[in-house]
């Protein structure tokens, strides 16, 4: 299983693939110029720890980026530089930018296609307004993907929303601009859980944003940065041929990765935890303090008149 993500696996879990395979770029872009955003291609179904994924030589490889200025069918992803292995592009428009890695494979009588897909949004909040608000209604379907999945927008959504624990959120499964219907659709969280539903009619499927941050007290942020995966699997009774070689069925797999953020009831939840937690600890060295009070017995002199 491919998908793209826009942070590399963590330190020490599956790091070894660093400097080989399909990643290995590090991150940031230069230092003028447009911004530059650099991805990575990563294999297995952990957000955390999925490892760079590695090429392999019977596979064939297309890669396409549409950009909000470019052609709708998208052009090829220029090769990266020399010495480093990874996906990276200029940004220098505002808007929506879509990149898809397909790969083809032949197993036996049946074809794998893979379609991992992302989407990075490059905003401002000094940018045209206008210019804003076309990229929300920008067309975010490529008509000639052999898979896709589309994050379905939250009402009144704008450029610089954020997902957010908790939150419904669905995913719409198409083939060449179509839903498509019974395809098996799983949700990955930050943590691992994992909830599968089949897709409607409409090629939609619907999640609950679980909340699975629950660091200690002391050390809750509210902007931390979790992610997820999306997959999608549809089997299809198909006959071609692949490299010359014939095939009786294709097996399609999507993958879409994201972001979300702990809700503000969850921190507000640890703030009145910390607050009742205080109230608690005072009223308790309060009434030691009280107690230790009345036990202490006031000095009395005493005189013996002989």
């Amino acid at each position: 299983m491919l998908w793209i993500a826009d942070t590399p696996p963590m330190r020490g879990e599956g790091s070894q693939g660093r400097r080989g395979g399909m990643g290995g770029m590090p991150m940031g872009g230069e230092r003028s110029g447009p911004p530059m955003k650099r991805l990575w291609l990563r294999s297995g179904a952990d957000p955390q720890k999925a490892p760079f994924a590695r090429e392999e030589a019977d596979a064939s490889v297309e890669t396409l980026l549409v950009t909000p200025r470019g052609k709708p069918e998208g052009e090829t992803l220029p090769p990266p530089a020399e010495g480093y292995k990874g996906l990276a592009f200029e940004m220098p428009a505002q808007g929506f930018y879509r990149i898809y890695v397909t790969i083809r494979k032949l197993q036996g009588d049946t074809l794998n296609v893979s379609v991992a897909k992302a989407e990075v949004g490059n905003f401002g909040h000094d940018g045209d307004v206008e210019e804003q608000k076309r990229a929300m209604t920008a067309p975010r379907v490529l008509e000639n993907a052999a898979i896709e999945i589309v994050r379905e927008r939250q009402d009144k959504e704008g450029p610089f929303a954020q997902i957010r624990s908790g939150t419904d959120q669905a995913f719409i499964v198409l083939q060449k601009g179509l839903p498509v219907a019974n395809a098996r659709v799983r949700f990955v969280s930050h943590q691992g859980w994992v909830k599968e539903v089949t897709s409607d009619e409409q090629g939609r499927a619907s999640f609950q944003v679980i909340r699975d941050y629950f660091p200690p007290w002391d050390e809750f942020q509210k902007r931390f940065k979790a992610n997820y995966l999306v997959i999608a699997e549809v089997a299809a009774a198909e006959a071609g041929s692949h490299k010359d070689q014939p095939y009786t069925s294709v097996r399609y797999q999507a993958t879409l990765a994201g972001s979300y953020y702990p809700s503000p009831d969850d921190y507000r939840s640890y703030g009145y935890g910390l607050l009742v937690g205080f109230a608690g600890l005072l009223f308790t060295g309060t009434g030691v303090y009280l107690y230790r009070r009345r036990r202490v017995k006031p000095y009395q002199e005493v005189r013996l008149d002989d």
